[in-house]
């Protein structure tokens, strides 16, 4: 709890000492991590989450939130094809070429 109660002070810090301006930015983003909570509770939290994801991807204007399906909160190893996307996108996105295979 002590963690969920630090998030809005963590994204705030992160907003004021990071702003990314145009870079681009992809905030991968997965359902189904709260479905051990209660109905009531697990959309409270869904919402948190939701939130989240917005704020951190509106600390670029160029910044998006991807859902990932079929994956836990551990993405990068449920679904490292989703990450291996996402960087190909950003790299495309800043023009530099393609990322290495």
């Amino acid at each position: 709890m002590s963690e969920r109660k630090s998030f809005a002070l963590n994204d705030t810090a992160v907003q004021v000492l990071h702003p990314l301006g145009k870079l681009p930015l992809i905030v991968l983003s997965v359902n189904g991590t709260n479905d051990y909570l209660p109905p009531a509770a697990r959309k409270a939290a869904d919402a948190v989450y939701r939130g989240g994801y917005k704020r951190i991807a509106a600390s670029s204007t160029r910044g998006r939130v991807m859902p990932v399906w079929h994956s836990s909160h551990n993405i990068q190893e449920d679904r490292p094809d989703a990450i291996i996307d996402a960087v190909a996108r950003v790299i495309a996105q800043l023009g530099i070429g393609k990322p290495p295979l």
